[in-house]
């Protein structure tokens, strides 16, 4: 079976980035000293950057259904692109403060580390996708820890 690019989902990708472009040429301000990670951390780290580019080029390769069993994953993966956004427009409307990245949101635990995260996830499952759902908990399995603890800091 030949690989085929569908585009139209480098538009998910693309607003799942966007954000993260923006406060690279805007970055966070009060970035406290980070906490010493045990040696082992590189094993979370490792999970999140494989997990990262999974996320970032499997779901390329497949497309979204759009029958019934599938359009169902669409509303919860649009949801997540909602709160990703909201998290965001409170971080660069309340003076980019570090803090704000990972704070809750509506009760939400580090909106900011779950909700991309789970769009993919969504997402994968919209695609049929197994390998792209595999790649956002691969994802998750270092990104949360991760956001956990750059949360932690800002205690």
């Amino acid at each position: 079976m030949p690989i085929k690019f569908y585009s139209i989902n480098l538009l998910i990708i693309g607003l799942i980035l966007l954000p993260n472009i923006l406060s690279a040429v805007f970055p966070p301000v009060n970035i406290p000293v980070q906490p010493k990670r045990p040696p082992w951390w590189i094993i979370v780290i490792a999970l999140e950057w494989i997990g990262r580019i999974g996320i970032f080029i499997l779901p390329l390769f497949w497309q979204i259904g759009f029958d019934r069993n599938k359009l169902i994953f669409l509303i919860p993966m649009g949801l997540m692109i909602a709160i990703y956004y909201m998290g965001w427009i409170r971080f660069f409307a309340k003076g980019r403060e570090y803090r704000l990245l990972f704070e809750p949101l509506f009760r939400i635990p580090i909106p900011l580390a779950l909700s991309p995260v789970l769009c993919i996830f969504f997402m994968g499952f919209a695609q049929g996708s197994w390998p792209v759902v595999a790649a956002a908990i691969i994802m998750a399995l270092g990104h949360i820890p991760e956001s956990i603890q750059n949360f932690q800091s800002t205690r």
